[in-house]
């Protein structure tokens, strides 16, 4: 059976893990994951679609060595057949703070060439149903962010080496109290636009999802010791020998966050 394998990423409260239950059509993801308490930083779900199985893997990274590493690995036991995409969530625009950090690793986004396996998802898009005011939103966003995405190609015109897709992910947990109508109203219409925001993933997801993406060191950790013990250090001394570029855009991630 065809699998594709999902890694949503995105830095804190953009809505990550609204997407992942999104694309799911369940509750497994810990939304609002700064109320959540204990939440959880690395999570995954099957779902079977159409034949396909979508492994979906949503994480949280805090901006420090050993935490990226240990992410690495953790994805990496996770979906041994390698990433079919990337979903880098975005909630509105991007924050100063974001710009800078996504400025500091462009020259390895683009040497990686992970950049033709991401999609930019945009989240809490209230005309994400409108079309032109997505290709509008989308061409603001690339003007804006000019320096990160033009660099080196990675949005040529009509040939897009990174995708944007718009999408609405209204909550649908809210306490209804007294037969209140309004919430009820809400909950209905705030559902719909998930289902909306669904389809649009889906489709774009089956016509993106093909080629699986790998580090050069991917398949030698796999095959080796599946034990977690030590996973940090394994992973380094890898990607030192076989991803170079990689650790360099670590040192610059983790020296961002100092």
């Amino acid at each position: 059976m065809p699998k594709e394998n999902l890694l949503i990423i995105g830095f804190t409260n953009s809505g990550k893990s609204a997407l992942a239950n999104v694309i799911c059509n369940n509750e497994h993801f810990d939304e609002n994951e700064s109320e959540v308490r204990n939440s959880r930083d690395f999570q995954e779900y099957d779902i079977d679609l159409n034949g396909t199985i979508y492994h979906v893997v949503n994480i949280r990274v805090k901006l420090t060595e050993e935490e990226i590493l240990c992410k690495i690995g953790q994805v990496i036991y996770s979906m041994p057949e390698g990433i079919s995409q990337i979903l880098f969530v975005v909630d509105q625009r991007l924050t100063a703070d974001e710009i800078e950090i996504l400025s500091k690793i462009e020259d390895e986004i683009s040497n990686t060439k992970i950049g033709k396996h991401t999609t930019i998802v945009r989240t809490k898009f209230k005309d994400f149903k409108s079309k032109d005011v997505c290709k509008k939103d989308e061409e603001d966003l690339r003007s804006l962010n000019r320096r990160i995405f033009y660099k080196n190609n990675l949005f040529k015109p009509n040939k897009p080496r990174m995708y944007i897709v718009h999408v609405d992910n209204p909550p649908t947990h809210i306490y209804v109290g007294n037969g209140d109508s309004d919430d009820d109203g809400t909950i209905k219409n705030n559902s719909r636009r998930r289902e909306k925001s669904r389809t649009i993933l889906l489709e774009h997801l089956e016509s993106v999802c093909s080629v699986k993406y790998k580090l050069n060191m991917w398949d030698k950790l796999y095959e080796s010791n599946k034990s977690t013990n030590n996973l940090e250090e394994r992973v380094k001394s890898l990607l030192e020998s076989y991803d170079p570029v990689v650790v360099n855009m670590i040192k610059k991630l983790t020296n961002s966050s100092n």
